[in-house]
């Protein structure tokens, strides 16, 4: 008996094969073009490959680029918020804390949490900011947000309409803020380029954690599902690949 295969976002059973990289099979929705895996990375892997050398991952931070990503994040709050002033934020997936050490300096009142139990106690022990060591579907702090963050995190679960709802209780009516790879982006066509090396042409956009892949019209059919407010979309890149990436923002 065949098992249909459902996009998670917008519970669609119409796809085709993407392609096959290792233990996962990556499919394209034909209604909101997301393309996912029906294999996701466990627990325990994740917490074992991810961000467990702290003094080796600073050396790879680029302090212009974190400032570039905080003021492009401030831009879509204030043109999105109801307020005019900083307030409490949330990073999920928040490393050594680098990113909310410049938010802290800026007047924010930063949190954070991250699946790395080695990063999350860097954080807190060298940057003083908190930061929690767990899951985001473990996590129910006390206070309420007025924004939250995922800064290429939200391709590592499978069930985006999820993540919105879970934000919804965390930030109710804050701003939420994300970066992502663009599956439509002139680098991602690059990559899909039959002529090229498949070891180079298949694993530019697929590590082995990223299990649910956006491009704009997927974006467009989450503020839809979840009904986000005001979403304002934006493309980013490096050099030639100015729209590798796409930032959003909306209000829950």
């Amino acid at each position: 008996m065949n098992t249909k295969i459902v996009c998670k976002l917008c519970r669609s059973d119409k796809n085709e094969v993407f392609q096959k990289f290792g233990d996962y099979t990556y499919y394209t929705c034909k209604r909101c073009e997301a393309i996912y895996s029906v294999k996701s990375i466990s627990a325990d892997d994740a917490a074992a490959t991810y961000l467990d050398d702290p003094l080796n991952y600073l050396k790879t931070v680029n302090p212009e680029g974190q400032f570039w990503m905080l003021d492009a994040f401030e831009r879509m709050y204030f043109n999105t918020s109801k307020g005019h002033e900083r307030g409490k934020l949330l990073e999920i997936g928040a490393g050594v804390g680098y990113w909310d050490l410049m938010a802290l300096a800026r007047g924010w009142e930063v949190n954070g949490i991250e699946t790395s139990k080695k990063s999350a106690k860097f954080a807190r022990d060298v940057f003083k900011i908190p930061v929690e060591n767990c899951y985001l579907q473990d996590y129910s702090p006390i206070e309420k947000f007025d924004a939250v963050a995922m800064i290429e995190v939200i391709e590592h679960i499978d069930d985006p309409l999820w993540v919105i709802q879970k934000l919804k209780t965390l930030a109710p009516k804050g701003v939420f803020f994300a970066t992502t790879p663009n599956t439509k982006s002139s680098h991602w066509l690059l990559t899909l380029d039959p002529e090229l090396p498949e070891h180079w042409s298949r694993n530019i956009y697929f590590p082995d954690d990223h299990v649910f892949l956006f491009c704009e019209k997927t974006i467009k059919v989450l503020a839809r599902k979840g009904k986000l407010k005001k979403l304002r979309v934006e493309f980013f890149g490096m050099g030639e690949n100015h729209d590798s990436n796409i930032m959003f923002s909306a209000r829950l």
